[in-house]
């Protein structure tokens, strides 16, 4: 029997070294920052501006930009094999974000305050493009560490990390556009262009399709649940069953799941504007969407009990088409239904201090 264990992938250091990088830009643009307000005064002091561009000194982002290679070298890959494009544009970033700095020391020198502005300000948007490109790879490493269907919003990601809106669409743009991948495979993550999320895909394909069927075995449940209700009422004495009951239940619960549905395509996917009625939808891959939200299928279908249980009990058992539009509109406000319900319980209920003064 072999001892040998699963050695660790390639990309863990060098992402490390990412998140090392990330964490010290902000401190390099600040220095940068200072020396360009410092350098805009009538009167420079080129004292200050040393002391500013010399802690931390502008060998820095060039080290770093070193050490990630050498440290992809140690793993036996490349920055870019490891991690992909973005690992190479993030080394070119921090390069040029050490050129303009190195150029703005020399302004100081020349005692050329305009030189020392404008340097300082090409070596800041040489870091913001380091921080896009170093953001979007512990995005992805965030995401892929997450547990399946959890998702991670890259606006809220990207806050507090002195990007630009248009920095952060950026970013979303690569997200949605780019290659998913380290150590050359690809990545289990979904991006949601509706709410510029990105979701943790399972890896399992019997788990994915178990979940994506949620919407057929979640009803068996609620069938069953019923079932096993009003059988026990029927024990009891107090209801009785009709005739050819299980294709009658079967027939209401369809209807006011298929009523619940067309309020949720209502609010959302099925939302026609006339104005532009031709707008284009990425459905993308049914499978992995269903996958993704089976929780969310099964909250649907809580609401969906209540209202089929609440109809059959009260006797409204299809037997005509109009029956059959009671169950579809029942459906279509059964979580309206259950929130009402709900809030008449919780504002029913006297709060301690009112339980106190009526004692």
């Amino acid at each position: 029997m072999s001892d040998a264990t699963t050695s660790p992938p390639a990309s863990e250091k060098p992402l490390l070294m990412v998140q090392d990088i990330r964490s010290h830009i902000p401190g390099w643009r600040r220095s940068l920052s200072d020396s360009a307000t410092e350098a805009t005064d009538k009167t420079p002091d080129y004292a200050k501006l040393r002391r500013l561009l010399h802690d931390p000194d502008s060998s820095a982002p060039r080290e770093f930009a070193t050490n990630l290679q050498a440290v992809a070298q140690d793993a036996g890959t490349t920055p870019k094999e490891a991690l992909g494009q973005h690992a190479h544009l993030l080394k070119h970033a921090l390069n040029e974000a050490a050129k303009w700095w190195d150029s703005a020391i020399e302004a100081v020198s020349n005692n050329d305050a305009s030189d020392v502005q404008w340097s300082a300000r090409s070596a800041m948007k040489a870091l913001d493009a380091a921080m896009q490109h170093a953001l979007f790879l512990t995005f992805l490493d965030d995401v892929r560490k997450g547990h399946t269907a959890q998702s991670r919003r890259i606006d809220d990601y990207a806050q507090g990390w002195g990007l630009s809106s248009g920095d952060i669409d950026t970013l979303w743009a690569w997200l949605l556009q780019d290659p998913r991948e380290f150590d050359g495979e690809e990545l289990p993550i979904a991006p949601d262009s509706v709410n510029r999320c990105a979701y943790r895909r399972s890896e399992c394909k019997a788990f994915t399709w178990f979940t994506a069927a949620a919407l057929v075995w979640a009803a068996v449940l609620v069938f069953v649940l019923v079932v096993s209700i009003f059988a026990l009422l029927h024990r009891a004495g107090l209801t009785s069953w009709p005739s050819r009951w299980e294709w009658k239940m079967l027939v209401l619960l369809l209807f006011v799941s298929l009523g619940a549905i067309a309020h949720i395509g209502a609010r959302g996917a099925l939302d026609v504007n006339f104005d532009d009625p031709m707008k284009v939808y990425d459905a993308g891959n049914i499978i992995e969407w269903l996958s993704l939200r089976w929780v969310a299928v099964l909250r649907m279908y809580v609401p969906v009990a209540v209202v089929v249980a609440c109809l059959w009990g009260a006797g409204n058992i299809p037997t005509s088409f109009q029956d059959l539009g009671t169950a579809f509109l029942a459906g279509y406000g059964a979580d309206s239904f259950l929130r009402s319900a709900l809030s008449k319980l919780q504002t029913s209920a006297p709060t301690k201090p009112q339980q106190a003064a009526d004692n």
